[in-house]
């Protein structure tokens, strides 16, 4: 038993209470009150004090810890001198249990438990723990799920012992099956516990190649409920007279589709809606594959709020609407201002987005603005500098400063070829950051034109931006005439300059913006781009092997559920006074791993494994010498960081079992097995078998 306070401020009193444990969680029970705190300390200002002496039986629960670690220790320690070392040990790796808070701070295992006792009762494994495994895989070793049912041994804990390979893709039709409630519940849990706001979101697409040759529309694979908007599309494709209604009825009843019968006014949006997996405009060029388009919605912490799926022959203009409605509808998020790229900025998509109550902040192109408004741009008058500082808390001195950025605003009409405009305001803004990198890209450009010139080469029909630093002779064969010295000094004269369309949310009185707010801008404009570039190349998005459509939303949702915790993490790394990359975190969980020693008693011991791939990081210009001499400083790793940061305890050289609960803070019940059984029984067998041979 120990004193303790319950209570806030003046109300505060003490209790004598004991901590008990029902099963796996440990309870409390209050026994005595001895009163307000305020009134045990009137007389004597240490009585409080002295009363947690007399009553208090447990020790400072870090020391606790301590002490409880050095006696697993120096068992363990004992222990080893007995055993006989095997010829192969097996290695696991407990990244798992690093980024496990992370899933708990979600609340999604209590989400997908709760799923599958209403929905499916009757599965034999945990699809908490199934899903879970794939998420956290994505973070340090991403891969199909064969892969991962392949390397399912390699896990402490044995998370995927007993599950089949067809119950892993199960889990993957399950995720994309309650995908709304997953995330609508991951979103309450932080806006309560993050305090979000969404003052603004931001909002980019994408799009990810599968490791196939054929389309959705090669294969005759049409997508799962999308008959609802083929009815509504033929429907009005007949209300404007562009089909005939017995002809859409048959349609309809047969649900065959002969594009040679097809208005080639609907045929593309019909197209868009019966596959999902098409050629298309890809961001990676890779138009010999199908793709899909994923757009993501991001908030102000670069956690995503929530995704959507659409063809890869669909327009990324026209996918906006739906995916700005759909975040409407089911977040209930108004009055906000979304932050696009200039890809999506399109006088529809800003109309669409005042009439549902938001504003806009958007990339707009410098380049084919009117002759007018690029003049004001490049006038110095009515500009406003704001200093960015490379650390904020020091002086704004020369080596300190990062950039220097000018902006101004002006009244624009953003107009298209159909009549259509929407008024806002332009905002011109230019950064010498930008202006430096602009023109080292410019001057990269003359020299290949120059080169083309000099050899009066043919010309390749690509879009590549030094072909716009030429002119042309145009015959048989496009060659390269002589430089276009006026096309050249127009770049070099945009050269840091950028322009971004505002509006204010409706109804809003105060039209005005600041710097504050486009520094935010760009900022998350780049984040969300890094988003999408830590999905492919570190967690694993593309390229896809999976073929079914709600396979695929699995697929993608692992990817963008393991981009959350990461997300996550470097938050807690950075209030902790750590700042790792990405790169850093995905290869900190891989290098968290254990060696498997076999012992008598049946519980192995577990040596942890450590790498010094980073030891010449940052010292590529030091002597040997030198470095020897910094690391004599210790330093901890960065998966004890990662633990340290969340709470956890780094893992000793030597541990086991008592050892690994208290360092996960984790049940790991005597029950569980911490190695895949399967490996287990080898390893045992192994061991057995050299000792007899030793004999």
């Amino acid at each position: 038993m120990y004193v303790g306070v319950m209570g806030k401020g003046d109300k505060k009193k003490a209790w004598l209470i004991e901590s008990y444990r029902e099963g796996n969680k440990v309870k409390k029970r209050l026994h005595q009150c001895f009163g307000y705190i305020s009134e045990i300390n009137r007389d004597d200002p240490d009585a409080f004090d002295k009363l947690k002496a007399k009553y208090s039986n447990q020790e400072d629960p870090e020391q606790k810890r301590l002490r409880e670690s050095n006696a697993v220790l120096e068992v363990l320690n004992n222990k080893i001198k007995e055993v006989k070392f095997p010829a192969h040990c097996p290695m696991i790796n407990y990244a798992g249990q690093i980024t496990l808070p992370l899933w708990r701070y979600m609340g999604l295992n209590k989400t997908i438990s709760d799923l599958q006792h209403y929905h499916n009762p009757d599965l034999t494994c945990s699809l908490n723990d199934v899903i879970y495994t794939l998420c956290s895989l994505k973070l340090w070793d991403p891969g199909s799920v064969l892969h991962a049912y392949r390397h399912k041994a390699d896990l402490l804990g044995a998370p995927l012992h007993g599950v089949s390979l067809d119950q892993m893709y199960e889990a993957l039709s399950f995720m994309s099956a309650h995908k709304e409630t997953i995330f609508r519940n991951i979103n309450r849990i932080l806006d309560k516990k993050m305090h979000r706001t969404y003052t603004m979101v931001f909002y980019d697409v994408t799009n990810a190649y599968f490791e196939s040759c054929l389309t959705d529309e090669e294969r005759n694979f049409i997508r799962t409920d999308c008959y609802e908007d083929v009815e509504e599309l033929l429907k009005k494709a007949v209300k404007d007279g562009e089909m005939e209604a017995d002809e859409v009825e048959k349609i309809l009843n047969d649900k065959e589709f002969d594009f040679d019968n097809i208005p080639d006014s609907i045929k593309h949006e019909l197209r868009c809606i019966l596959y999902l997996r098409m050629r298309g405009f890809s961001k990676e060029h890779r138009y010999d594959l199908p793709i899909i388009s994923l757009a993501l919605v991001i908030d102000e912490n670069a956690i995503p709020i929530d995704f959507e799926i659409y063809s890869g022959c669909a327009s990324e203009y026209k996918t906006m609407s739906t995916s700005i409605s759909r975040m409407k509808e089911k977040y209930q998020i108004k009055k906000t201002i979304v932050v696009a790229d200039r890809g999506l900025n399109s006088t529809q998509n800003l109309q669409m987005l005042l009439d549902e109550g938001h504003g806009f902040l958007v990339a707009q192109k410098i380049s084919n603005l009117k002759s007018s408004d690029k003049k004001e741009m490049l006038a110095p008058e009515g500009y406003e500098e704001h200093i960015v500082l490379r650390d904020k808390h020091a002086p704004a001195t020369e080596d300190n400063i990062a950039d220097r950025l000018r902006f101004k605003s002006i009244d624009f009409t953003k107009e298209d070829k159909h009549g259509n405009s929407v008024k806002c305001k332009l905002i011109f803004t230019h950064s010498t950051k930008r202006e430096a990198r602009d023109l080292n890209i410019i001057e990269l450009a003359v020299k290949k034109a120059s080169a083309a010139v000099a050899k009066n080469e043919v010309l390749p029909s690509s879009r590549q931006g030094w072909l716009n630093f030429i002119n042309k002779h145009k015959g048989k064969q496009t060659r390269a005439e002589k430089l276009n010295q006026e096309a050249i000094n127009k770049a070099k004269e945009l050269a840091g300059y950028a322009g971004i369309v505002y509006h204010e949310v409706p109804g809003c009185k105060n039209g005005n913006i600041e710097a504050s707010m486009i520094l935010k801008a760009y900022h998350h404009l780049v984040q969300i781009e890094d988003c999408f570039r830590i999905m492919k190349n570190n967690l694993g998005l593309r390229p896809m092997y999976v073929q079914l459509e709600d396979r695929i939303t699995g697929h993608v949702m692992c990817c963008v559920l393991a981009l959350i915790m990461v997300r996550l993490l470097q938050i807690k790394l950075h209030e902790s006074g750590y700042n790792l990359s990405i790169e850093e975190i995905t290869c900190a969980l891989r290098d968290a791993r254990l060696a498997v020693i076999p012992a008598k008693d049946g519980e192995h011991i577990f040596l942890s494994i450590s790498d010094y791939n980073d030891i010449y990081k940052n010292r590529e210009r030091l002597s040997d010498e030198d470095i020897r001499k910094e690391l004599q400083t210790p330093q901890s790793n960065n998966t004890d960081k990662l633990l340290l940061c969340q709470g956890l305890m780094p893992l000793p050289a030597t541990c086991g079992r008592q050892h690994l609960r208290m360092s996960f803070k984790d049940s790991f019940s005597s029950t569980q097995p911490l190695i895949d059984p399967i490996v287990y029984d080898l390893v045992t067998s192994a061991h057995e078998n050299e000792s007899q041979l030793e004999i």
